[in-house]
């Protein structure tokens, strides 16, 4: 395996690579790291059941740089097996974002040392006393990244929140309730290492303006790019315009 520049249509992209199967030597170029990886698990899929590849040259690269797959573990628990699992399967298949959504009215199923009663079992209505620890978490960030995979973890808010009222005893926009959030924010801002948190705002009636311009802000503050479900934030207004559309077209660039 080599670095060296593969010519595409994207010259740019460090995920393009040139794969090439001789009677001699088997070769992958790539810009960047990401690109051998994914020669690499070409290369894989061509190997047939009696070991052997047939001669070919290959060239590359993605048509789309955002290549997801959700999991919703807040409705159903899945184990951290069964997630790598899926991990596995995913970079095998070159895609690039792991959407994670672990809080839902059914459950919240990420650990807070601020609130723990967030993952007491009482609160969870299915796989009650099941939910992922920060450490669990951590390690599958770093398990994505080893594949060039980026999290993108998803609390959801201020909707899909009915284990967080079970357990905290008030609403999220409550004044009291978004003083929580607040700080549930800082301290997963904090602790993760990751680009982006997505924030959900989807499917619910907004009943405190200032609730998504601050949870917004606050992220952003925490040096997060911000995603929102769209539609959902244009349920509201802001004084900035129409929550929705606005606040996509502001967050576009990230997609790109």
């Amino acid at each position: 395996m080599e670095l060296g520049k593969v010519s595409t249509l994207d010259s740019s992209s460090e995920e393009a690579y040139k794969l090439n199967i001789t009677a001699s030597a088997i070769t992958i170029t790539s810009a960047g790291k990401a690109g051998l990886f994914y020669g690499l698990q070409t290369l894989k899929q061509l190997i047939d059941s009696g070991k052997n590849v047939k001669a070919c040259n290959i060239t590359d690269w993605p048509s789309f740089s955002w290549r997801g797959y959700m999991i919703d573990a807040g409705r159903n628990y899945q184990p951290m097996d069964l997630l790598k699992q899926q991990i596995d399967v995913i970079a095998a298949y070159k895609l690039n974002i792991f959407h994670f959504h672990f809080t839902e009215d059914i459950a919240w199923r990420l650990e807070s040392k601020l609130y723990p009663q967030l993952t007491a079992p009482e609160t969870m209505l299915r796989n009650k006393g099941k939910f992922y620890t920060q450490k669990d978490l951590k390690e599958l960030i770093s398990y994505c990244k080893a594949r060039h995979i980026t999290v993108v973890p998803e609390i959801d808010m201020p909707g899909h929140s009915a284990a967080f009222k079970r357990a905290m005893k008030t609403d999220m926009q409550s004044d009291s309730g978004l003083v929580i959030v607040k700080n549930i924010l800082k301290e997963f801002c904090d602790t993760f290492d990751v680009p982006y948190l997505h924030i959900g705002a989807d499917e619910v009636k907004i009943t405190n303006k200032n609730f998504l311009p601050e949870v917004i802000s606050l992220v952003e503050k925490q040096g997060k790019k911000v995603i929102g479900w769209e539609p959902g934030v244009s349920l509201q207004k802001a004084p900035s315009g129409s929550y929705g559309w606005k606040t996509l077209q502001r967050l576009a660039p990230i997609l790109r």
